[in-house]
């Protein structure tokens, strides 16, 4: 009877509009899928321009390390040669000794002669200061070269680090993206 077929009709329509329910329930569910997946996809890219940017740093700070280890040659170099003259003026003052300048100046002939003999100590004391002063610089500047490598070895190291940590990290969301 038409009573019944109207029943059936309302029923029908009830359950048509569940299954519509349901299919924009999944829709917005793969519609969430494919919204984290470009979200992971996108997070998965910014990781690996984290890691090329740390390359890059890398190969600057690698670069760096290379010109601080030439700075530190060219320093130890320039501190040996110092020291080299350091050490002739020192077994000079030895062989020689303070006597040297009592006889320079006892040796003078008259008051001018005295003048330029103390004339000629002063400037072999102002050479010596000098050789101790450009061994003291030589020496400093040995110094601040290792600091600056070491620095720069420490801060490659941090770098290396961070990109280990990156490429983990970044592994990690490839597999929560597959």
């Amino acid at each position: 009877d038409l009573d019944d077929l109207k029943r059936q009709q309302a029923e029908l329509q009830q359950k048509q509009a569940n299954i519509e329910n349901q299919l924009k329930a999944i829709e917005n569910e793969q519609n969430a899928v494919l919204a984290k997946k470009q979200l992971l996809d996108e997070q998965i890219n910014t990781t690996r321009e984290e890691i090329e940017n740390i390359s890059g740093q890398i190969l600057y700070v690698e670069s760096q390390i290379e010109e601080k280890q030439a700075e530190l040659e060219k320093a130890l170099q320039e501190e040996d040669e110092q020291y080299a003259k350091f050490a002739i003026r020192v077994r000079a003052m030895e062989e020689n000794g303070t006597i040297s300048y009592y006889s320079v100046l006892f040796g003078a002939r008259d008051y001018t002669d005295l003048l330029c003999r103390l004339d000629f100590i002063g400037e072999i004391i102002r050479y010596d200061e000098k050789v101790v002063e450009d061994l003291e610089k030589a020496q400093a500047a040995t110094l601040k070269s290792r600091l600056e490598l070491e620095t720069s070895k420490d801060e490659l190291t941090d770098y290396m680090t961070a990109q280990e940590k990156m490429q983990d990290e970044l592994a990690a969301q490839i597999m929560k993206a597959d």
